[in-house]
């Protein structure tokens, strides 16, 4: 299984001082990174993204990433999200769309910088990762089809496994087969929280039955699509009425 970082809940200030890498690693639940000094470049299956100081990039739940710091004193706000909200939005960069007024905001009332951040959000996002090349037409023919085989791809774009596989890494931090995988569960995410049956979601996403994507669930998401959904309705579902 892999492992899974938590900030907790609420708001939380992080910060890389001299850190140059993050680790590849994933968070579960949703949340926005709002960037108060410093920069970075943000390596994920949404392509390589430079972020720096007054930008805000929302996290969808179990997004995967890892962190280059490109400026020696990185702080970063991180503001908890609504779990099915930040779904829906899905991975998304507001450009200068950070300022003091919400850093403060969000100190003492985080829930009205939630509503106003993704508000926000629903706006133009820049997330161009000016890839182009290879490793952009590769990614965007897995985004479409995740049954797709790694050795069709290099057919079609005329190139060899390793030459893709150094390019896939160099820009998005995983080989294309990871990728693939990655893209398959996050479809599954969205398919499992739907009123689809858990056949289904896994036919919908690209599984090749359940089990396949319950083991695969199990690995990312430390739990079962089957729990998932149960906790997802436990913390929706109303307080009961007292008499």
């Amino acid at each position: 299984m892999e492992a899974l970082r938590d900030f907790g809940s609420g708001v939380h200030v992080t910060t890389h001082a001299n850190l140059p890498e993050d680790p590849l690693h994933r968070h579960r639940e949703a949340y926005a990174a709002f960037i108060t000094s410093g920069a970075y470049l943000e390596l994920s299956a949404d392509g390589a993204v430079a972020v720096e100081a007054g930008d805000i990039v929302i996290h969808p739940p179990f997004h995967r990433h890892r962190n280059f710091f490109t400026a020696p004193d990185t702080v970063v706000l991180n503001i908890d999200l609504p779990f099915f909200a930040a779904l829906k939005t899905g991975y998304r960069i507001l450009k200068g769309a950070g300022c003091s007024a919400l850093q403060r905001l969000a100190a003492h009332d985080p829930l009205t910088a939630v509503k106003l951040i993704l508000n926000r959000s629903e706006g133009d996002s820049d997330v161009s990762s000016g890839i182009g090349g290879c490793a952009d037409a590769a990614a965007k023919l897995l985004q479409r089809q995740t049954q797709v085989s790694i050795a069709d791809i290099c057919r079609s774009l005329d190139i060899s496994h390793g030459h893709l596989t150094r390019t896939f890494k160099n820009n998005f931090g995983t080989p294309p087969s990871e990728f693939r995988s990655e893209v398959r569960f996050r479809k599954a995410l969205g398919a499992v929280l739907s009123p689809a049956s858990l056949s289904d979601a896994a036919h919908m996403s690209g599984y090749a039955d359940q089990a396949h994507m319950t083991r695969d669930f199990r690995r990312r998401a430390g739990v079962s699509p089957g729990a998932l959904r149960q906790e997802i309705k436990f913390v929706q579902a109303p307080p009961p009425r007292l008499n």
